[in-house]
């Protein structure tokens, strides 16, 4: 695991505070940020698994994902995690979720969602509401041509419709979610993770959970993605093509600031937490592979939270994660 960011180090110690004192007022406010990256969305499960171990569900002030990240951050705030950091190696890999032989949707979202998050694996949107935790969820607004950040809402419906568009995966998945009087999808492309919403709320401390090396250069993909992008899902806006074209800097832009790397609004403190030569990508399927990494991430979070790994061993054992 690296750690990275901007005095993290008060960032960790003011999260062991709130849970060592449950309630204790602070003037800080304290975010959770999560990325998203599809299957690589395992190790911010992993991470938010030693989180959970460490008592840590009620210490945020808001929370915000992206793509899979936001499913695992609403996982986390429903008080559940525990039961759920699985579910990227068992019920993920069997061709049901994701099958690059099924052209017209390589992807299944419906699945994920009705499947999945409904059934086999539930979320607990009740208990997330319940939370009074404001999860606030990237989205690409593909009627406007932007990316969106929006607050889950307090009707169950409505919160399942917004949880649906946020991993609806253009390109792959190919569909999009009416919200309102506009159409919305993945916010992965325009918001790889919501750092910027978290500063603009006036979140003063952030937890930034990511799902990649942020050492590891990003490059442009292949022109034929780009094209099949802009004929399938873009269909000729010219917006939505912009934003594909822009993501390479965006998610630089923000990993420089996760990192410490480029200036944020004074009095803000930033804690980055991330993989180190992750072997999982957006794609793996290997349940062995997946399982390492979710126990992997989960472990060394306890860790550097100082926290106790006995109950973390009990669930493998148990086969729980």
């Amino acid at each position: 695991m690296l750690l990275q960011g901007i005095e993290a180090g008060k960032v960790i110690d003011l999260i062991k505070a709130r849970v060592a004192t449950p309630g204790v007022e602070s003037h800080r406010k304290l975010a959770l940020v999560v990325e998203g990256g599809a299957m690589r969305g395992v190790y911010t499960g992993g991470a938010l698994l030693g989180l959970h171990l460490f008592d840590a569900t009620r210490v945020f002030d808001s929370a915000y994902g992206t793509s899979s990240g936001a499913v695992n951050a609403a996982h986390f705030l429903s008080g559940q995690g525990h039961l759920k950091a699985a579910t990227y190696y068992k019920a993920l890999i069997d061709g049901k979720f994701f099958s690059p032989l099924r052209l017209h949707r390589v992807v299944d979202i419906d699945f994920f969602v009705d499947g999945v998050l409904r059934g086999l694996i539930p979320l607990e949107l009740e208990c997330v509401l319940a939370a009074k935790i404001p999860l606030r969820i990237a989205l690409l607004n593909c009627t406007d041509g932007c990316g969106q950040v929006i607050t889950l809402p307090q009707t169950l419906p409505d919160a399942w419709n917004v949880i649906r568009a946020s991993v609806s995966m253009p390109l792959v998945y190919n569909r999009t979610v009416t919200i309102g009087d506009k159409q919305y999808a993945d916010g992965g492309l325009p918001i790889p993770f919501p750092l910027d919403a978290a500063i603009e709320d006036g979140c003063t401390d952030l937890l930034i959970l990511r799902s990649c090396d942020p050492n590891v250069s990003v490059g442009r993909d292949r022109l034929i993605f780009r094209a099949l992008y802009a004929l399938f899902f873009a269909r000729g806006n010219k917006e939505l093509v912009k934003i594909y074209d822009q993501w390479p800097e965006t998610i630089t832009r923000l990993g420089a600031i996760a990192a410490g790397r480029l200036p944020v609004r004074q009095g803000v403190r930033i804690a980055t937490i991330s993989p180190v030569d992750p072997q999982v990508t957006i794609s793996t399927m290997n349940r062995s592979l997946l399982r390492q990494a979710c126990h992997d991430m989960a472990r060394e979070t306890l860790a550097l939270f100082g926290g106790d790994a006995r109950e973390l061993d009990a669930l493998i054992a148990d086969d729980i994660v």
